[in-house]
Order: structure tokens, then sequence, then C-alpha cells
């Protein structure tokens, strides 16, 4: 029995001795001890032991965890592969980004709408020639640079950008019309954005993917793509130069704005042409603004007024020289024979006046040798615009192009800027069609008097309701709308006029505002459910007309007549006193509002696609009121073999 107690007593006293040293571990560990006193009064050896060993593994964890985050940088950076090897694949990728985003975009672009620029090749490939190279030299050094892991990544970041900028450009989402100025209503886009970015994501994870499973494939896969890319690009460059016709604008002069501002001390005809100002967007711009309907005193409203084409191109060309466009002629042979083959412009310039022309060259002139001798605002030889302006606008277009659909609103541009730095060795002198700045101009400059001229015949092309909307009421250069902006025309022209009257120079001068077209759209053809009298397809073009000798006040009058731009360009002569019994068409004041004779209209209509924008061309008949499409007939339609315009 005394045995047996002396064992209980036994057990009980190791039970509290594991029971302490467990409580000392715990208060060592929380205190974080990783030393201990042997010599203390307090421990038994066997606690020293127990803790000795506690700390020994606390060292050794510590150590291991310390190891643990040296050994993850390391095997970031680690590489076995010669820089060599790396600067293979670094360079490859770096080539394939700077040639397809720097390089093969700009210069695409260009060839293939050299039509709309004002400077000759070799301006935009020596500065993008220059700039990839640079990027392709930095960019494969600091690729080069990185080691493993690090290097994986930066590369498949970089051919990820290049690959998947190379598929958004053919993508649907890519096709979102011409960048003539018209808004683009991105916040009902996205859907479509959140979808685009799916595409962009899962290229990149496809792509990691591909480097988690397989370093060797993920290489070559790499090595691959840019190869492809580059071989395929090359080729479309080389199918681009031998397809098209790389004779573009001027390069041999300019139209200079430096008498933009003179007329003539004894006789003037002035012809201020409202871009898409149709008949219905001058009524809206009336009402909105009363004020200018009354200053229009002395003119006639004409009501039922047709454009001749649906676009600036060819319609701006066939008012001043009566030549059509078939669209059966390249294009710049269009131009070239209807300069010489018309006889309006001409005409005027043997009457002893001088021709002043403010218009867009791209558009209308082309080439300043097609007006030469019959123009008198010619500016001297052009000079290649700067580097760094040509780069400003050209690098916009090409990531306009290659950006996901997110990022397109800020990179989008309007293609009539190109003509701002044409010649930018004498931008001061060259005229572009800007009306803020023509309003601007008018309000600081006043009018100036030629009094040693005969008289003058001056032509201003101003944007009206073609967007971009940048001008108000008061001439400000201002992001508004259609009717701010063509009101805003208006007001310049009437503050023409009392600077006209306050000259002593209004009775003797023809005043005429006009339009080339109305509101376009792009259409297949025309029908009742867009006809002449919807706002928004309105075919039938403003014109108010004030005769030299009117000078009595007299409230705007509106005039039903049915004219042309054949029967304007007669009228033109006659207030000149120039003979246009040549002419066909009748002067405006000479027809009648019954008059029944047949009018024609020539429509570009688009595919069915409504990709291509000059597809066909549809030519109308209309006799009587052009508003009522009852009275429009379709007469023909012939596929259109050299298009000017161009939506993709």
């Amino acid at each position: 029995m005394a045995e047996n107690k002396e064992e209980n007593i036994s057990s009980k006293n190791d039970d509290a001795t594991d029971s302490d040293i467990n409580r000392k571990l715990q208060t060592q560990s929380k205190e974080g001890r990783d030393s201990i006193d042997l010599e203390s009064d307090t421990e038994t050896p066997k606690e020293a032991e127990l803790i000795r060993e506690n700390v020994k593994s606390q060292r050794q964890a510590r150590k291991k965890k310390k190891t643990s985050a040296k050994d993850l940088l390391k095997a970031l950076w680690a590489d076995k592969r010669s820089w060599k090897k790396r600067i293979l694949v670094a360079a490859l990728a770096s080539l394939s980004f700077t040639f397809t985003l720097l390089v093969y975009g700009p210069l695409e672009i260009y060839l293939s709408n050299v039509q709309y620029y004002t400077y000759s090749p070799m301006a935009l490939v020596k500065p993008v020639l220059i700039v990839g190279g640079i990027v392709l030299a930095a960019m494969t050094l600091i690729l080069m640079l990185l080691r493993g892991k690090v290097f994986n990544t930066a590369v498949t970041i970089v051919f990820w950008t290049t690959v998947s900028s190379y598929v958004q450009s053919f993508l649907p989402s890519n096709k979102l019309g011409p960048l003539d100025g018209t808004r683009i209503e991105w916040e009902t886009m996205v859907k479509p954005m959140f979808s685009n970015l799916l595409i962009w994501s899962g290229i990149l994870i496809a792509l990691f993917i591909l480097l988690y499973f397989s370093k060797k494939v993920w290489r070559r896969g790499i090595a691959f793509g840019c190869v492809l890319m580059l071989v395929m690009q090359g080729a479309g460059l080389v199918h681009v130069i031998s397809t098209h016709d790389f004779e573009n604008s001027s390069t041999d002069g300019y139209l200079s704005n430096s008498t933009a501002y003179e007329v003539s001390g004894k006789k003037n005809t002035i012809v201020f042409l409202i871009d898409r100002c149709g008949y219905t967007t001058l009524n809206s711009v009336f009402d909105k603004y009363p004020e200018l309907k009354d200053g229009f005193t002395d003119f006639k409203n004409y009501d039922n007024a047709l454009g001749s084409y649906s676009r600036t191109f060819p319609s701006v060309v066939y008012l001043l020289t009566g030549v059509k466009c078939e669209y059966k002629e390249p294009i710049n042979d269009y131009f070239a024979r209807a300069w010489k083959e018309g006889t309006f412009i001409p005409d005027i310039k043997k009457a002893g006046y001088n021709v002043k022309l403010y218009t867009e060259m791209n558009y209308v002139i082309k080439n300043t040798s097609n007006i030469d001798g019959i123009v008198d605002n010619i500016g001297g030889i052009s000079v290649e615009p700067k580097a760094e302006d040509i780069l400003k606008k050209q690098y916009p277009l090409s990531m306009y192009r290659y950006m996901p659909l997110a990022l397109k609103p800020f990179f989008w541009s309007y293609s009539g800027d190109l003509d701002k730095i044409s010649a930018s060795g004498n931008a001061n002198d060259v005229y572009t069609t800007d009306d803020a700045v023509l309003f601007q101009g008018l309000l600081n400059n006043g009018l100036s008097v030629d009094d040693g001229s005969e008289g003058s015949f001056i032509f201003y092309h101003m944007k009206g309701a073609h967007e971009p909307f940048n001008m108000d009421y008061d001439g400000n250069f201002r992001y508004t709308d259609a009717y701010q902006q063509t009101g805003g025309d208006l007001n310049f022209i009437l503050h023409y006029v009392e600077m006209l009257k306050e000259k002593g120079l209004y009775d003797d001068t023809t005043i005429i505002v006009t339009a080339d077209h109305g509101n376009t759209g792009t259409l297949t053809e025309l029908s009742e459910s867009v006809s002449m009298g919807a706002p928004h397809n309105h075919r039938s073009i403003a014109l108010l007309v004030k005769p030299a000798g009117a000078s009595s006040d007299k409230p705007l009058e509106t005039i039903s007549a049915p004219v042309t731009h054949d029967n304007i360009r007669s009228y033109i002569l006659k207030s000149m006193g120039i003979d246009y019994s040549g002419y066909s068409a009748k002067p405006i004041d000479e027809i009648s509002d019954e008059d029944t004779t047949p009018r024609y209209f020539y429509m570009s209509g688009c595919d069915e696609a409504y990709a291509k924008r000059d597809y066909n061309l549809i030519t109308y008949e209309i006799v009587g009121d052009v508003k009522n499409f009852d009275n429009w007939n379709k007469v023909s339609t012939e596929k259109i073999k050299y298009p000017f315009y161009d939506a993709d």
C-alpha cells in the first residue's frame, strides 16, 4: 500500500513537471526568447533541454523563412539562357511591336488615303523610321537586361500588345465609320467595349498558360508569331504600293489667306458655301436665331434649290467647273480634267476679275497646278511640314485603329485636321477650313479694299452643318452643335455685310449663300422613309441671294423656282456682266416657280454592308418641288470604278 501511494505521488509530480515545462515553453515562445540561462535554479535539466531544442527549432524556422524569400527572388531572376539567346526573342518581340504600331500603322493609313494628304510620302517615312528605330533599340536593350521569369513576363506582355492590336484592326468593333468629324456615341458602347476587352484578356491568358506549361513552345510561338506578323504586314505594304495612286494634294503651292479679307473697290461677287447646309437646316437655324433671318434683308430665299452630288467631292468641283464626275477615271485625272475643261472660272478671269478661292485643297482642287493662271491667291512653293507636326496627327490615327474599343475615344481625331499641317513652313499664310479662325480674323482685321482691281470673285468654303462642330454663334472656338455652328457662319456673313455697307460697297456687291449638299447620310439609295423632307437626310440645299443693286432693306423673300448648281453658275456670270450664252442652264433669276425643266442629282450609294460609301453612282431625275419625294425618279445605278470616299 505504501509503495502504491509513493508511485501515485511520483506520477503526480511527473505530471506537474511536464505541465510546468509546457507552460514555460509557451511563455518562452510568446516572449520570443531564443536563449536560456542553463544555470537557473528554477529550471530543471529536463526543462533546459526542452527549451534549448525549442529555441533551436525556432532559429531554424526563422532562417528557413528568410532563405525562402531570397530563393523566391533568385527564382524570378535566375536564367540559364545566355544573353545571346535572350536577345533574339527580345529583338523579335520589339521589332514586331515597333513595326506594327509605329511604322506599318502610320504608313499603311497614309498610303491607303494618300489623296487626303498634302505632303509627300517621304515626309512621313523618315520620322516614323527614326522613331521606330529608337524605340526598337531601347525596347530590345531593356528586355535583354531582364532575366528569368521577369524577362518571360515582359516579352509576353510586349507580344500580347502587338498581336492583340493587330487582331483588333480586323475586328468588327473597329468599323466605326469615317473620321469625318461625325460624333461617335461612345456612351452606348459599354457592352461592346467589355466584349472587346474579353478578347484582349483571352489572348493574354492564353499566352501565360502556354508559358506555364512549356517554355520551349512559348519561345517558338513568340518567334513564329512575330515573324508571321512582320511578313503579313510587309506583304500588305507591297500590295498597297502596287495598287494605289500615290499622287497626293499639292506639293507645289497652296491657297494663301493673305488677302482673305480684301475686296474690290469697284465690283464684287461673293459666294459663301456652307457645307452640308440643307434647306431644312437653314430654316431650323432661323427658328433658333430669328435675328439672323431678320438680318438678311434684300435677300431671296430659294426653297426649291437642288445640289449636284451627295457629298463635298465632287459637289464643289462641279459647282466651280461644271464638269461631271462619273467615277470612271482615277480621281486625280478627274481633278485635272475638270479644271482644264471647265470654263466658268477662266471666263471670270478673262473678264478682268480677281479670283480668290478659300476652300479645301483635298476635296476641290487637289494640286495648285490645276488652277495656275486662273486663281489669284495661290501661295508659293509648299514647305514640307515639320516631322513633329506630322507625327502628332499620324500616330493618334494609328493608335485609333489598333487600340481596344474602350481606349479609342482617347485617340479619336478628325481627318480634316490633316489640312492644318500642310506647308507648315508657311502656316500663317495657308488657308484651312476653320470657321472660328475665319470669323475671328474678320473681327480682328475687318475688310480692306483693293482700289486697283476691276472687280473680285471671292469664294469662301465653311464647315457649317458638317462635323466637327467647334464654333459657337459668336465665332468662338467651342464644341457646340450643327445649329450653333451654322448660325455662327450666318452671323459671320452678316458681319461681313455690315462691313461692306460701312465701306459703301454693299450696293455693287452680289452675295450668294449656298451649300454643296444637304445632310447626306450613308444609304444604299433614297426611299420614302428617308424622303427629301426628312431633316436628317435632306437633299435640297440652302440658297440665299442678294443681287447687286438691292439695298432697300426689304425683308427676306421666299422664291420657289426649281434651281440647281448649274443655274447658280450662270447667275454669277450674269451678275458680273459676263456672257453666259454658251452655258446651257439659265440664271436663277430667269426661272419661274412653274418651270418643269428636269433636274438631275447624283448620289453616292453605299454597299449593302454600309462599309463602302462610294459603291454605286445613282442618278435621279426630279421634276417639280425637290422636297416632295414623289417627284424623284431613279434613272440609273452604275458601279463606281474609282471611289473617292471609303468608310474603311
